[in-house]
């Protein structure tokens, strides 16, 4: 037989349309950071275009696939303007976010 999964709950209502992929720049990853049981995606390429640096840290700021994202990562970074750096993503920080309505899908 085929393999069929079925969604529950608030994400079945989204079977085939659009959301919006939400996560904060503090659960963005550098791919040498120590993951310390953390969730962590497969690395992703992300384009810089802009470098901010603050103190001890820094945020970056780039295109991921298209889409905007940023990272807050540290100060040592070697991430610049035109560079692409691969990051990883803490998967259990994710939200989804209906694009119609714009709140949150919870799940």
């Amino acid at each position: 037989g085929e393999d069929v999964r079925v969604l529950s709950g608030p994400l079945a209502d989204y079977v085939g349309k659009v959301v919006v992929l939400g996560i904060r720049p503090e659960d963005v990853y550098e791919v040498d950071a120590p993951a310390e049981g953390r969730n962590l995606s497969a690395p992703v390429d992300v384009e810089v275009n802009v470098f901010e640096l603050l103190g001890a840290s820094a945020m970056i700021y780039g295109e991921l696939e298209g889409s905007s994202i940023s990272a807050s990562v540290g100060a040592d970074t070697e991430a610049r303007p035109g560079a692409t750096v691969q990051l990883k993503l803490d998967l259990d920080k994710l939200h989804l976010f209906d694009k119609e309505t714009e709140q949150a899908i919870v799940h």
